[in-house]
């Protein structure tokens, strides 16, 4: 069954998503129509945790351009650690195109490293400089060298408030997505692949994201 092949490829992806990959893609084909709702065991054990959070604060503001804000937010520690040690992972979203960037960490203290390399290589990509990020306030979101960069690039921070989850709604609905990616791909693959794999899982699923 092609479908069902694509589905399982492409970390789970309901059927109007895997509609629109044949539709863009070249080399995804598939044979006859695809339901909206694909009947996948898998999918009903990994995703059935998964609540729908509401939609940020800022969900009607329109960003004009990459790097305008990027909504960021961080999960974990996740056990077993994965096979290099990492035992947490941060999100990036951006809000213009709506492109995720997951960062695997060892330690929360990994994390403005590796976000400053990120933020800098998508600058050189896009030719725009980071105007802004959204975070819940988390420590990790809170050092000095955090501070300093975005001082650096003259770019706004903006925080939700203590027990507001939902206004950094789209960094905390890309973590459930990918919770949820993560899982099922997991469960299926649970004779073959061992747990410390979840982080090329996790990898693999936001690139279909």
């Amino acid at each position: 069954d092609l479908v069902m092949q694509w589905h399982r490829r492409l970390g789970h992806i309901h059927g109007k998503a895997l509609s629109e990959a044949v539709k863009l893609v070249n080399g995804i084909t598939t044979q006859g129509d695809i339901p909206d709702q694909i009947h996948c065991e898998a999918c009903q054990l990994g995703k059935a945790k998964r609540v729908p959070l509401g939609r940020s604060s800022n969900a009607d503001t329109r960003t004009q351009s990459p790097l305008e804000l990027l909504h960021l937010d961080l999960c974990g520690p996740i056990e077993p650690a994965t096979r290099e040690g990492y035992r947490l992972f941060a999100t990036v979203v951006d809000d213009y195109s709506r492109k995720l960037f997951p960062l695997l960490l060892k330690t929360k203290s990994e994390f403005t490293a590796k976000f400053i390399s990120l933020v800098k290589r998508l600058e050189t990509v896009t030719g725009n400089v980071l105007k802004g990020v959204q975070t819940d306030g988390g420590g990790e979101f809170s050092s000095r060298e955090f501070a300093a960069f975005l001082s650096s690039r003259g770019a706004e921070h903006r925080m939700s408030v203590p027990q507001r989850p939902s206004q950094n709604g789209t960094a905390e609905r890309s973590i459930g997505v990918l919770l949820s990616m993560m899982r099922t791909v997991m469960v299926e693959a649970k004779d073959e692949v061992p747990k410390t794999f979840w982080g090329d899982a996790l990898l693999t699923c936001a690139s279909s994201c």
